[in-house]
This record gives structure tokens, sequence and C-alpha cells, in this order.
């Protein structure tokens, strides 16, 4: 058996063995690039050989594709959110018949929404682009 560790699947950083145990040692073996989101690693009791071979036996994830609103909602959730309430908000007034067709208060409400979630979805597009290949 090889002590050599693949590269992470994510980011194509470099894996490396470290024991995070303070009574008990907790062996993991994961990707070592601090800006690398995917959180992977495998974790035992049991040293690192098992886990040196559960790192070097995965599969690859699979290229996954996601809408335009899905990227931009996880770029900044909060502010994706809280357009989503100014719409919402804006819908609640109008069914309750508050405001007519055209109202500034419906009419604000949505222009906010859209203000807030515009470059958001210009950057996912951008991402969306630069994933493809394609210049943003």
């Amino acid at each position: 058996m090889s002590n050599e560790l693949k590269s992470c699947p994510f980011c194509g950083g470099e894996a490396a063995c470290d024991d995070v145990g303070s009574m008990r040692a907790l062996y993991t073996v994961g990707c070592n690039n601090k800006a690398c989101d995917a959180d992977c690693h495998f974790t035992g009791w049991d040293g690192y050989a098992p886990l040196i071979t559960a790192w070097n036996n995965r599969t690859t994830p699979p290229a996954r594709s996601y809408a335009d609103e899905d990227v931009a909602r996880m770029i900044d959730p909060w502010a994706w959110d809280e357009a989503e309430r100014y719409r919402v908000r804006a819908d609640e007034w109008f069914a309750k018949g508050r405001t007519e067709p055209g109202d500034c208060l419906t009419d604000g409400y949505r222009a906010r929404a859209d203000a807030m979630q515009a470059p958001l979805l210009a950057k996912a597009a951008a991402i969306r682009l630069l994933s493809q290949g394609e210049k943003a």
C-alpha cells in the first residue's frame, strides 16, 4: 500500500494527514488547502492506513450544474433572502387589496428586490461562463 495521497478532487490542492484527538488519537486525511470550500476529509480512530486507502480510492465527484439563481443565493444568502422578503411583501400588499398594480409602494418593493438580486445574478452568470471556459 502506498502512503502517497492523491490531490483534492474539488480544488486540486495537496492532501495531508493530521491527528486531532486530545485524549485518544483521532486521525484525519483530507484537503490541506484552507481556501477549499469542499470540507473534504476522512476521519477515524484506527490510524492513517484505512483513511489513506479511502482517500485515494474515492471517486471524483460528477460535475454539477446550478441555475444562476442557485449560485446567486450561495454568493450572498442574506441579500438574496432579504430581496425575496421584499418581493413577498409586495405580493401580500397587492393580494390584500392595499395597493393597485403600478402603485409606488408595491413597485418600490419589487424594484428594491431587483436591485439587490441583480449584482448577485451577474456574478453567478460570470461564474457559469468561466466554468464553461468562456470569458465573462
